[in-house]
């Protein structure tokens, strides 16, 4: 089964890359957490999995510069497109239109394998573990950034529209806080045979327009009808009231975990949590 599929509509939209790099303003501030955990170094080959318009593959790519190179893979036609024609003058990056859940992604075997809030859309995580795990070389590493609870996240607003959405949703173990469970999201690690998983949970703030967070658009993608848009924005913008600040813009709590884990080299795995 493909990743996501419940999901395609929405990664195929074109309005979904322009949702996506109104995000960036969100998730940018947590690509640093990531590139330190990873730690990559100059000449290692990286892949990065959901690298949706390419901002944090560009990172990576100048920490593995010049003779690293770094491959970023999305499911998303529109996404891949967007990253690029961003990177259209580096010589070290390079993006494909791929399902990690099943494609074996040129450029490998990688030292090291990224994500940013990319892998929680898997129809089968361990199988898509799995497949991320044997495109790494014997002694890579992986390295991910999730959300947590949603509570812990006021940004997510979906609970308020549930009775507004038309379009059928993915199942609960399918969305951005499918990981959100430390412990859950270190047994599909383990069982995908990969070794030394550790947990980092975090939390920053971030200050944004609201734009980033919600639009028309947005919503439209969301699958909530043109004519209960008006509603939908009432709603969300009562929710997000509490976090407005003089200026307009909103002040955000991200709550995230960071994992890591190596290539099995044994049967049997070990966890650590810190």
């Amino acid at each position: 089964m493909n990743a996501g599929v419940a999901q395609r509509p929405r990664f195929n939209d074109p309005r979904y890359g322009q949702r996506v790099r109104a995000w960036e303003a969100l998730t940018n501030v947590v690509t640093p957490s990531l590139l330190d955990a990873l730690a990559p170094a100059p000449g290692e080959r990286v892949l990065d999995v959901g690298c949706g318009a390419g901002a944090a593959t560009a990172r990576a790519a100048r920490l593995v510069a010049p003779a690293g190179r770094v491959v970023g893979a999305d499911l998303s036609p529109a996404l891949v497109d967007i990253a690029r024609h961003r990177a259209a003058h580096s010589d070290n990056v390079y993006f494909q239109v791929a399902d990690l859940q099943t494609a074996q992604v040129l450029g490998g075997p990688f030292h090291a394998i990224m994500s940013q809030f990319g892998v929680m859309f898997f129809d089968e995580p361990v199988a898509a573990f799995t497949n991320i795990r044997r495109q790494l070389r014997p002694d890579g590493r992986i390295c991910f950034a999730c959300w947590q609870r949603a509570e812990s996240n006021p940004w997510s607003y979906a609970h308020l529209l549930t009775d507004l959405i038309a379009a059928p949703q993915s199942p609960s173990s399918i969305g951005p806080f499918a990981l959100a469970e430390a412990d859950h999201a270190t047994a599909l690690l383990r069982a995908a045979d990969l070794d030394d998983v550790r947990v980092s949970s975090r939390r920053v703030n971030v200050e944004v327009r609201e734009s980033a967070i919600v639009d028309d658009d947005e919503l439209a993608l969301m699958g909530v009808p043109p004519e209960r848009i008006p509603d939908a924005l009432q709603r969300v913008d009562q929710h997000l009231s509490a976090y407005r600040t003089a200026s307009g813009n909103l002040a955000l709590p991200l709550a995230f975990h960071i994992l890591t884990a190596r290539r099995c080299s044994r049967l049997g795995a070990h966890a650590a949590r810190s």
